[in-house]
């Protein structure tokens, strides 16, 4: 499983570089399976062992919060994204447009929704996030997630809305 960094990432999980089946595997994509992820004790892992990713994107006010990650990605159907990821305290735009669960294990926060009510996050808590939700992020203490965000390809997201709505 491949781990990316920054912009990298992104790019990399397009272009289907990142595939979980193994050379020898000569199945088409649509019937290879992804292996499991496992993210051994995500609260212990030191902020040195993730990797930069830089300041956040869209920034509000004096304090930018800084970002640290790791990231598993699988191109099968869909980009799964599946990772580990840190802010320190800082207030910006929500960048993650696709569908999210996140579990928090670690800060605290406030989300204020561009839509809905503001809620406070802390260790513990549990958020789905629906493609396209975008807000306010306002960290106060160091925050880290566990997360999976999904992105359906177009003719896969086309079935699904066909056959479940």
């Amino acid at each position: 499983m491949a781990a990316l960094k920054g912009a990298d990432r992104g790019a990399a999980a397009l272009s289907g570089s990142c595939s979980q089946a193994g050379a020898s595997d000569h199945r088409p994509a649509s019937t290879q399976m992804m292996p499991p992820v496992r993210l051994a004790n995500p609260l212990a892992i030191p902020s040195s062992q993730l990797e930069d990713w830089g300041p956040v994107n869209e920034p509000e006010g004096e304090r930018v919060g800084q970002v640290r990650g790791r990231e598993h990605v699988s191109v099968l159907g869909g980009v799964f994204r599946v990772g580990v990821w840190e802010c320190s305290p800082g207030r910006w735009r929500r960048q993650v447009m696709e569908h999210e669960f996140a579990h928090f294990v670690a800060g605290r926060a406030r989300f204020i929704p561009d839509r809905g009510e503001p809620f406070d996050i802390n260790p513990g808590d549990a958020v789905w996030f629906p493609a396209n939700t975008t807000g306010m992020w306002d960290i106060t203490e160091t925050l880290r997630k566990t997360y999976i965000i999904v992105t359906f390809h177009r003719k896969i997201w086309k079935l699904y809305t066909l056959l479940w709505h």
